[in-house]
């Protein structure tokens, strides 16, 4: 009778450590065209807001209140000078959700300089953010954001999901 007890508790600990590694498992995600790779909390789906010579692709996750996505516009017929992380308007974006910046910051990501901007905004009446970081290379300006509740852009997957973004 021991021995059927130790056997299910070790299988109820096994399944326990399974379902937890499961909902903490990330994938690792390559763009179409080769040219970037992160891990994303799931498999993403994507979202082509091309418009005539302008490619505008994003891959996103939904998941748990929580929003992925991982991306990048081309910019063809916008002169070379005025495709920079200075002239990217924070402000105005965060007016354009009606949400508030809170953080705008320039960063590096494995020596690609980049911008970092965090802005507060309201989901179904609470508090939340949506964290963005902006890679420029070219004319291809990539972005990388993660949205959901005040606090969880903090949580070691939100770190994890953003850290990841590689160019080939």
């Amino acid at each position: 009778m021991a021995s059927v007890k130790l056997r299910t508790a070790f299988a109820s600990v096994f399944l326990l450590l399974l379902t937890s590694y499961g909902s903490n498992a990330f994938d690792i995600f390559n763009s179409d065209d080769g040219t970037f790779q992160i891990e994303f909390p799931d498999k993403p789906a994507l979202e082509d807001l091309s418009i005539t010579d302008v490619p505008m692709r994003y891959w996103n996750v939904e998941k748990d209140d929580k929003f992925w996505s991982a991306g990048y516009s081309e910019l063809p017929t916008i002169r070379q000078d005025l495709i920079s992380l200075e002239t990217l308007n924070p402000v105005s974006i965060a007016r354009r959700i009606g949400g508030s910046l809170l953080e705008d910051k320039m960063i590096s990501s494995k020596g690609l300089p980049g911008r970092e901007i965090i802005i507060q905004t309201v989901d179904n009446g609470k508090p939340s953010v949506l964290l963005t970081r902006y890679f420029v290379l070219g004319k291809r300006q990539y972005s990388i954001s993660y949205s959901g509740q005040k606090g969880t852009e903090k949580d070691a997957a939100v770190s994890r999901f953003l850290d990841s973004f590689h160019l080939f």
